[in-house]
């Protein structure tokens, strides 16, 4: 139970917040929401990251999952302000059917948005896999 659940709110959460409603991540009060359960779940990781119960059988916990919020709410945090202060709008993340000089949320798409959205999902995956 503990195992599913650690994976629902570590894994799939972000990913969805990531992936179908990154616009809602420029909202104050949904940072700070996200931000204090980021903050919630890594008090949880430093509490209970050596109960013997919860390790898999690769040599990490089921909760380095819990991680995967925080780390995608810093990268994520940190590319937009880099993109702000680069064009001066926000970042639009990226997906499958977007093309370069495309339009998406009143704007062509750029480079950059291509280049940050592969660099946060990559920072997303690598950055808490490698942290056991």
């Amino acid at each position: 139970m503990i195992k599913t659940l650690s994976i629902g709110f570590g894994i799939m959460w972000p990913i969805l917040l990531y992936s179908f409603y990154y616009k809602s991540l420029r909202q104050s009060k949904i940072i700070l929401i996200f931000s204090t359960i980021g903050v919630i779940q890594v008090l949880l990781f430093i509490i209970f990251k050596d109960v013997s119960s919860l390790y898999n059988n690769i040599g990490g916990s089921y909760l380095n999952n819990l991680l995967y919020l925080p780390a995608m709410l810093i990268t994520f945090y940190c590319l937009n302000y880099l993109n702000k202060l680069i064009y001066g709008d926000d970042l639009i993340i990226t997906g499958r059917g977007d093309s370069l000089g495309g339009e998406r949320d009143g704007r062509k798409i750029r480079l950059i948005d291509f280049v940050f959205s592969l660099l946060e999902g990559l920072l997303f995956i690598f950055g808490v896999m490698f942290t056991h």
